[in-house]
């Protein structure tokens, strides 16, 4: 079996990044046959490699590009949809490859464009990493839902409730319906049911919005 690798997405505290994970792992004839390793390429011969995240709706997003060598990033620069390239890596919290759940490539909102010391907003993001070895590309690509700042609001909803609270209440009915409409999000994802997820996702952003300012 060839190479095959995957990629994870996780969300850290506070909304403004997440982090992207390389989760290929090593080889292993009956539990990870395309993993790095004899009889596959290992990641110590990956020379390049690039992420793309797209922000759902854009026709172009933003590019990350890295070379390697022997497990090791030597350099890193952002490509804009406006074209504009930045240098980051001086920005890198590890220049380890692959990236690891230890180690991960962390993303902040600046990154895609949101500003500095913004969050990611809740959304549909596509990501499509490739690697080479200077012969073979190798690819993978994930739909991901972002849900941090959803999550957030839903919870500041909830958590200003009272045991005493009137169920026909507005905010009762706010906090239910942001509860419901974000499980309905994720579990649309699940399904790869992307349109959808990106539908229901933004009416728990309005519905925080409308109650807790997120």
């Amino acid at each position: 079996m060839a190479l095959e690798n995957f990629i994870t997405i996780t969300e850290n505290d506070g909304c403004q990044s997440i982090n992207f994970i390389i989760s290929t792992g090593s080889y292993n004839a009956t539990t990870n046959p395309g993993g790095f390793g004899v009889p596959n390429p290992a990641s110590s011969v990956m020379t390049s490699m690039t992420i793309l995240v797209l922000p759902y709706g854009f026709t172009a997003g933003y590019t990350f590009t890295f070379t390697l060598s022997s497990n090791v990033i030597t350099a890193a620069t952002s490509t804009a949809p406006n074209g504009t390239i930045t240098d980051i890596y001086s920005s890198l919290t590890s220049t380890v490859f692959p990236f690891s759940s230890d180690a991960p490539f962390v993303i902040t909102g600046a990154m895609l464009g949101y500003g500095t010391s913004s969050q990611i907003p809740s959304d549909c993001f596509y990501f499509e990493m490739n690697m080479s070895d200077g012969t073979t590309t190798y690819t993978a690509t994930l739909d991901y839902l972002t849900t941090c700042v959803a999550c957030c609001c839903v919870r500041t909803m909830e958590a200003a409730l009272d045991g005493d609270c009137d169920c026909e209440a507005d905010n009762v009915k706010s906090a239910a319906r942001g509860r419901i409409l974000l499980n309905c999000a994720i579990w649309a994802m699940e399904d790869n049911s992307v349109d959808k997820a990106h539908t229901i996702i933004n009416k728990v952003t309005e519905i925080c919005g409308k109650n807790c300012n997120c």
